[in-house]
């Protein structure tokens, strides 16, 4: 049974009778779990905004950071790799908006591991790639 106390927030029991307090919010508005921003009308602009803000804290990172060429390879593998890779599934971003976040990953993360901007970073290892996937 659903009880509505507010217009912000509703009682409901679990399957043990307990009862507990549940914040509603507006369809576009995203509610933020572990990880990641989701709203009910699948508005991804939150998530969007959180991606981008992990590649440029990253990358501020990166900058203040004094890394050879392996730590920095190894710092955006484990790191913030691993934090865009488990998002991705939830998301459903446009091409422009994935652009755009890899585009600020790679200005930073090429010239730190010592690759030319301009190089072909999504083709795999066997065909000298970097071996990284299109988001």
């Amino acid at each position: 049974m659903v009880e509505i106390l507010h217009q912000d927030r509703h009682e409901v029991n679990d399957i043990e009778e307990t009862r507990h307090s549940i914040e509603c919010s507006e369809f576009n508005q995203a509610a933020v779990t572990p990880g990641d921003h989701i709203a009910p009308g699948g508005y991804m602009a939150s998530q969007f905004q959180s991606l981008l803000h992990a590649a440029q804290t990253w990358m501020e990172q990166m900058h203040g950071g004094k890394l050879n060429k392996l730590d920095s390879w190894v710092f955006f593998t484990s790191a913030l790799w691993r934090t865009i890779c488990y998002l991705i599934p939830v998301t459903t971003l446009i091409k422009r908006q994935r652009k755009l976040i890899m585009s600020t990953i790679l200005n930073c993360l090429l010239p730190s591991i010592g690759v030319c901007k301009s190089f072909p970073s999504y083709g795999p290892f066997a065909y000298f790639g970097l071996g990284l996937p299109h988001l």
